[in-house]
């Protein structure tokens, strides 16, 4: 008996392949959808383990600092001023970290700094000079427990914590 084709297994051809495509199309935007996750996963992971280590090393700098003490000499005689980030400046500007509101003191007079473990001072090009241990400063020097420094008509000694052993 001869096989005669059905009419229907004709016309489930078109939508086999139809069905084969859209299972593609489908199977790529999922694996677009997958590489995007794993990527946005990837980025939050690597974002929370950089936020962690730069807060450690922030932690880790600022307890490696010595703190800086400044003592007012002239009268009257202030409070005990302490700095323990790795740059202090010194100026009349309410912006400077040591604001001293004297018209002797410049805007920005005078710069301290953390480096090469230990602290540094340098003038700021001001108008009066800063005077370390009574010598001019014109370039940048290396600052001792005990200096007293000038800046201006305001005097200043300058103390230095031991630093915090790790």
């Amino acid at each position: 008996m001869p096989v005669i084709p059905l009419p229907l297994a004709a016309h489930h051809l078109p939508n086999l392949r139809y069905n084969a495509c859209m299972s593609g199309i489908l199977v790529l935007i999922l694996r677009i959808l997958f590489a995007l996750l794993l990527y946005v996963f990837l980025y939050w992971a690597f974002s929370v383990i950089w936020r962690d280590l730069r807060v450690r090393t922030q932690e880790q700098t600022r307890e490696s600092i010595p703190a800086l003490l400044f003592t007012p000499l002239d009268p009257p005689a202030g409070e005990v001023m302490r700095f323990q980030t790795s740059e202090v400046i010194l100026g009349r500007d309410t912006l400077c970290n040591l604001c001293v509101p004297h018209e002797t003191v410049s805007a920005r007079h005078a710069r301290f700094t953390f480096q090469q473990n230990q602290w540094w001072v340098e003038d700021l090009n001001s108008t009066n000079g800063s005077f370390l241990n009574g010598e001019r400063l014109t370039t940048r020097a290396v600052l001792v427990s005990g200096d007293e420094l000038r800046c201006g008509q305001i005097t200043f000694r300058i103390e230095m914590e031991p630093k915090k052993q790790i």
